[in-house]
């Protein structure tokens, strides 16, 4: 009943190993689904979720998180009950994470798992490295993109990232210490990335 988060640079490719490994190991896969249930338990729309999620530490979020009043964003809930704002969005992320890990046999990629299940049994932190090079070159072959804009969107990501985890009063998320396990995804095949997570995962099941 192990639960696996996978941290990453962006661009590192962990949304691919997150799904290649819960597909080997049949466990259910938690990325964007997490955004979906954050809606659902919050009564409002995906694309405000959308937001919180894609400007979590910007300038965004900031004045939302402090102004936000249940009356300014009643446009954007489901039924007129919702109510979401930076409180809200950080209490309801960790009660999803959390419940995913009571369960069990799950994936999960980013969004501060490795930080809101840091204390809790069979859970196993993996953190995906890669060069920057690598990354771009991922992004490019995955997106059709030009190397520019690739540059441009691992340059923001990392920023982005960073802020993320400010609001769990951490600047360490991509520090060894923190993980289980530190795969230089330059070094290594996704395919052989998997065996290694799912050999460690079965060691905590």
């Amino acid at each position: 009943m192990a639960t696996i988060t996978i941290s990453r640079q962006f661009g590192a490719g962990g949304i691919s190993l997150g799904e290649y490994v819960a597909k080997k190991l049949d466990y259910k896969f938690y990325d964007r689904r997490i955004l979906h249930l954050i809606a659902k338990e919050t009564e409002v729309t995906m694309r405000w979720v959308e937001y919180f999620d894609k400007e979590m530490g910007s300038k965004f979020y900031r004045i939302v998180s402090s102004n936000a009043k249940k009356g300014m964003i009643e446009s954007v809930t489901n039924s007129g009950k919702g109510f979401l704002n930076g409180e809200t969005y950080m209490d309801t992320l960790r009660k999803i994470i959390t419940a995913i890990a009571d369960k069990g046999n799950a994936v999960i990629v980013g969004r501060g798992s490795q930080y809101i299940l840091k204390n809790v049994r069979d859970v196993v932190n993996i953190l995906l490295i890669s060069k920057k090079y690598d990354r771009i070159k991922y992004l490019v072959e995955k997106s059709e993109i030009s190397l520019e804009q690739a540059d441009s969107i691992v340059k923001n990501e990392d920023i982005r990232r960073s802020n993320l985890y400010r609001m769990f009063d951490k600047n360490d998320y991509d520090k060894p210490f923190n993980y289980h396990l530190v795969i230089n995804m330059s070094k290594v095949s996704k395919e052989r990335a998997c065996k290694v997570v799912c050999n460690l995962a079965e060691l905590f099941s």
